[in-house]
């Protein structure tokens, strides 16, 4: 077994893991607070939720419900353009169309 073949093996399991971190960071975590708001809206301010999932929603505005998708909303975004930044380095001109495109939408 050479050094480029084991080096190669190397390339494709951080690929490997670096696409799971972000199937999990940018759909399934988004997706788990956004079940966690929608069924338990209500019941924010009690003291066992709070406990529970407080993580989830400290800084959060809890006037209304869509204030509070909001925030699901703008992590979802700061993680798609992290993941354009480290996906396409070496390809700028794409960086900045995929960037303005999420910028203005």
């Amino acid at each position: 077994m050479s050094s480029e073949n084991f080096q190669g093996n190397y390339s494709d399991i951080f690929a490997a893991l670096f696409a799971i971190f972000s199937f999990v960071t940018l759909i399934i975590l988004p997706v788990y607070m956004f079940y966690i708001l929608w069924i338990n809206f209500e019941k924010l301010k009690d003291a066992d939720l709070m406990e529970k999932y407080g993580f989830i929603y400290t800084d959060l505005r809890t006037e209304s419900f869509w204030q509070s998708i909001f925030h699901i909303v703008y992590s979802v975004r700061r993680g798609i353009l992290v993941f354009i930044l480290v996906y396409f380095e070496s390809n700028n001109g794409v960086q900045l169309c995929f960037n303005v495109l999420l910028t203005l939408f």
